[in-house]
């Protein structure tokens, strides 16, 4: 493996010193690693508005770059799913062996070849500014303005422990009213459990997702005898939404539905043994989604919501 993707450093090395011809299409291209009829290009686009995540397969909507897991909808079109910490320089070097293996059998034609490599050095080249720091920072604004909530059927594939754990340690970490920290958070994996729980919320919601996180407030006092606590767990709940969208699974905030006047909320807390002190307030599912996203809806423009230097104001003031 260490000479093959050797090779295939000094192959990209190569070609980009010999100032290869970048080609803007690829038709009909076999896939670089099984010859079939149906490359990765095909693969990572749903036949409706939407892109399939090559990474984590996560299905995003049409008009957005870039998945929550981080891999851009470039990246998933060529089938190049970068690993944490490979750049996508190297990552392309290995595709490109991966291609002249091909040529080498007599599975593509040397025309082939060469378009593959040139779509692949165009993605490296294109991108390269945006590793590191700068495609994290552009892969979290992505994630903030794409993110949609789901209310559609859930895969039953479940959520590994870890992945709950992450994304309950992003809705610790969000601020709080001097500190006083007053969110905690259920985790609920167990089948029988979460049957139940989702056997008091009336009208059903989400009754397919394989696992939920539940979130539970107090009201203590933070500041002259103000409470924060509203705030608090808004912030958290964003935080786990966020974290959701970026290990791939999708979410919706259900809070108004399950603390009205019949107090579903109360049944949850009940049946998980949660103290009376404190209020759970809002259920979060989790889990892969079953069918396509849709858009986000759309928002009102920015110049109607957002001004510089007072109410109405322009850019220019």
């Amino acid at each position: 493996m260490a000479e093959r993707t050797a090779q295939g450093k000094e192959l990209f090395q190569t070609a980009v010193r010999d100032g290869t011809k970048l080609k803007e299409t690829m038709p009909g291209q076999r896939d670089w690693e099984t010859g079939g009829e149906k490359g990765p290009a095909d693969a990572a686009l749903p036949a409706q508005n939407g892109w399939k995540c090559h990474r984590c397969g996560r299905v995003n909507p049409s008009h957005t770059g870039s998945c929550g897991c981080g891999t851009t909808r470039r990246e998933s079109e060529l089938g190049l799913a970068v690993p944490e910490g490979m750049d996508l320089e190297f990552a392309a070097a290995q595709r490109i062996q991966a291609c002249k293996d091909l040529l080498d059998a007599g599975a593509i034609t040397q025309e082939e070849f060469d378009q593959k490599k040139a779509r692949l050095l165009r993605l490296s080249q294109n991108q390269t500014s945006l590793c590191g720091k700068d495609k994290i920072i552009m892969n979290i604004l992505e994630q903030i303005k794409n993110r949609s909530s789901y209310r559609g059927r859930y895969q039953p594939t479940p959520v590994p422990r870890e992945d709950l754990v992450k994304i309950m340690e992003a809705g610790l970490a969000a601020p709080s009213g001097c500190n006083k920290q007053t969110t905690s958070l259920i985790a609920v994996d167990d089948p029988q459990v979460l049957d139940r729980l989702k056997g008091v919320i009336d009208p059903p919601v989400a009754s397919s997702a394989p696992a939920a996180i539940c979130v539970l407030t107090r009201e203590i006092a933070a500041y002259r005898d103000r409470c924060f606590h509203v705030q608090d767990y808004s912030a958290a709940i964003e935080n786990m939404l966020l974290a959701i969208c970026a290990l791939g699974y999708e979410s919706c905030w259900y809070e108004g539905h399950i603390t009205d006047e019949d107090r579903i909320g109360r049944k949850m807390a009940d049946i998980l043994g949660v103290p009376r002190e404190y209020e759970l307030v809002c259920f979060l599912p989790i889990g892969k989604a079953a069918r396509e996203l849709r858009p986000s809806p759309p928002k009102k423009p920015f110049s109607e919501r957002a001004w510089f230097n007072g109410f109405g104001k322009g850019a220019q003031s």
